[in-house]
């Protein structure tokens, strides 16, 4: 019975553990967000593209050249040229872009991200 009322609630080591498992994922989540808010302000710019009137009749270039507008208007730097692709297929413009996000994490320790987002526009 004495044994009992003695080991009531987490010790100073457990508590230690605890914090620094809380503190490990804040800071790897700290670490992510950015990736994943630019990724949606990418997705953003490709759904105003999207509805954006003649977009269908421009051409690669120009499509191309005005969505690398819309994502410097948004601070996206981690889209180049190479990473956006546009065809045309029967009166619709299909852009693709294609990039990957490498974030440092401890050391040799790194998280690489892949995203592909695709958008058909038709107007």
């Amino acid at each position: 019975m004495r044994n009992l009322k003695n080991q009531r609630g987490v010790t100073g080591i457990g508590w230690l553990i605890i914090l620094g498992l809380i503190a490990f994922f804040v800071a790897l989540g700290l670490k992510i967000y950015p990736i994943y808010w630019e990724n949606y302000n990418i997705k953003y710019s490709l759904s105003s593209l999207e509805k954006t009137q003649g977009i269908s009749r421009m051409s690669r270039t120009q499509i191309r050249n005005l969505l690398l507008r819309k994502l410097d208007i948004n601070n996206i730097r981690n889209i180049k040229k190479r990473n956006i692709k546009v065809n045309k297929r029967n009166g619709a413009a299909i852009i693709r872009v294609d990039y990957t996000v490498k974030v440092p994490l401890v050391g040799p320790l790194s998280l690489l991200a892949e995203f592909h987002e695709k958008v058909e526009a038709v107007n």
